[in-house]
């Protein structure tokens, strides 16, 4: 009789509907990392836009999926030039690599660094280095050979002169050691200035102890980095702003991603390059009164002389695409479609490098 009442309720409970249990979420570990400090705004949206924004879009999804971050800024995980590297081995599985500084592993991604003077906005630049990277695969595939894929390429603002010294023309500037990030050191080619390559979390202590006497640096930097209290006159030259960064992804991570996550994660880009660029723009004009209120002298160079040290240097564009040519890129293919897009976008090139 037992057997038959036990037998009775497991039938019914068979039957009766199965009240809904808790979701478990897909946990998914992600470590993204950055060679900067929070205090460059672009590390600083990272961190408080990006990562955020990604949780929040996945919880609205209904919480199937869920990241544990692993965040690491300032250097913390990786340098300067270990960023590209922790990559592709998955020391990081996002991070902000400083393209600049990989000219002899990304040698077609410096294309708007051999492109300055040409009065686009940072929006525009980097809109135009995401399309060019979206539709060319000689651009993606570079990428690629490093185990990674290009979430979205971001940059950085205008970009000043900001000197120990007075400098009213590019004449000022022969015989005086400037400090230049990566492949701006080509903007002094021409001028008789003499390069110092170096980073910028280095360029506070080397202005102040005396190492080089000015730095090419972008506007937004100015203030957040107070190189104004050791280089106190700021010329405002505005060599254009860059496509100075990408967000990229270890590829194999990328590709066990679930195709939401994916989709999440390349949204959320895109919208962090606007924001970036949006929150970098306006600083970067803030900057120079800022600096001035403190004690800054804050003077903008003249059409004329622009013009004189664009017209200085060599044509340091063709000059790199006949470089990369003969190692078999297509750099002038490159060059070409970034300068008719910028034109096209309405930037006013002082020099039509492609030319």
């Amino acid at each position: 009789m037992q057997s038959r009442i036990l037998l009775a309720a497991l039938t019914l409970a068979a039957t009766l509907p199965v009240a809904p249990g808790p979701v478990f979420a897909d946990t998914i570990q992600l470590t993204i990392i950055s060679a900067q400090p929070p205090r460059m705004r672009s590390v600083g949206l990272l961190r408080d836009f990006f990562v955020p924004e990604v949780d929040k879009r996945l919880a609205a999804m209904g919480g199937k999926h869920r990241i544990k971050w692993t965040q690491g800024y300032a250097g913390s995980i990786a340098k300067g030039p270990e960023v590209l590297e922790a990559v592709q081995k998955g020391i990081a599985d996002i991070a902000q690599v400083g393209i600049l500084f990989e000219g002899a592993k990304l040698p077609l991604q410096q294309m708007t660094w051999y492109a300055p003077f040409h009065h686009g906005t940072l929006q525009t630049v980097v809109d135009v280095a995401q399309k060019l990277n979206d539709t060319m695969p000689e651009l993606s595939a570079a990428y690629a050979k490093y185990n990674q894929v290009m979430l979205t390429a971001i940059g950085t603002d205008n970009y000043q002169l900001v000197t120990t010294f007075p400098v009213r023309s590019v004449d000022d500037i022969k015989g005086r050691k400037i400090g230049t990030p990566g492949t701006a050191s080509n903007w002094l080619r021409g001028t008789g200035a003499v390069n110092v390559s170096a980073e910028l979390i280095n360029y506070y202590n080397s202005l102040k102890t005396g190492v080089f006497e000015g730095i090419i640096v972008f506007g937004s930097g100015i203030v957040p980095f107070k190189f104004y209290e050791v280089a106190p006159y700021i010329t405002k030259v505005d060599f254009g702003p860059q496509n100075s960064t990408a967000i990229t992804m270890n590829k194999r991570k990328w590709n066990r991603l679930p195709e939401d996550v994916r989709t999440v994660l390349k949204d959320v880009a895109n919208e962090y390059r606007t924001r970036v660029a949006g929150v970098q723009e306006a600083s970067g004009r803030r900057a120079l009164s800022i600096t001035a209120k403190r004690g800054a002298k804050v003077y903008t160079l003249p059409a004329d002389e622009r013009a004189k040290w664009a017209n200085k240097m060599p044509n340091i564009a063709r000059e790199w695409a006949d470089r990369l040519e003969k190692k078999g890129l297509p750099a002038h293919k490159i060059l070409n479609a970034y300068m008719e897009a910028l034109r096209g976008a309405g930037a006013r090139p002082l020099r039509d490098w492609d030319k």
